[in-house]
């Protein structure tokens, strides 16, 4: 066997068993596609979640502008107490507490980035805030309707009303 800094190793593999080093056994069909495919998977695992977070800072920050929108317009009544009190105050104390927000609820992720839990939190937030995204759009769509249509607020719930029964 080649010894020394040019040494082919890639086709040796070592087992250490009781203290003894002896080549592995190669790994059968199914089991070894197996733990192939999860080695693979855990190997991305960190590129992933920084990607999920890069996401959860995008829509995080489109929360951000169409809350402000909103809030200027009128058509928003904030039910976080907090945020409240802070959009009241003026929009770069929210801006603050919600980047604020979002750097803390990052770091655990992107210190464990390599788990899969921390793969499993990053996508749960990430599912979240598109929701919340599709939701704001649901709320564009209404207020487009409303400003281009020149519905009066009451009369725009009275159609919303009429749609749902």
């Amino acid at each position: 066997m080649p010894r020394g800094r040019n040494a082919d190793t890639s086709a040796m593999s070592i087992c250490l068993t009781d203290g003894v080093i002896s080549p592995a056994k190669p790994k059968a069909g199914r089991a070894r596609l197996l733990a192939e495919s999860c080695s693979l998977l855990a190997a991305g695992r960190a590129h992933r979640v920084i990607c999920f977070i890069a996401c959860i800072w995008v829509l995080n920050g489109f929360d951000l502008a169409l809350t402000a929108l909103a809030h200027r317009h009128g058509l928003l009544l904030e039910q976080n107490p907090v945020a409240h009190h802070l959009l009241e105050q003026g929009l770069p104390l929210l801006a603050l507490y919600k980047l604020g927000l979002v750097a803390l609820g990052s770091y655990p992720l992107v210190r464990f980035r390599r788990t899969g839990v921390s793969e499993a939190g990053a996508a749960v937030v990430l599912l979240l805030y598109a929701f919340v995204a599709v939701r704001w759009s649901a709320c564009l769509d209404m207020y487009t309707v409303s400003t281009t249509a020149r519905f009066s607020l009451a009369e725009f719930q009275a159609l919303l009303a009429g749609s749902r029964s």
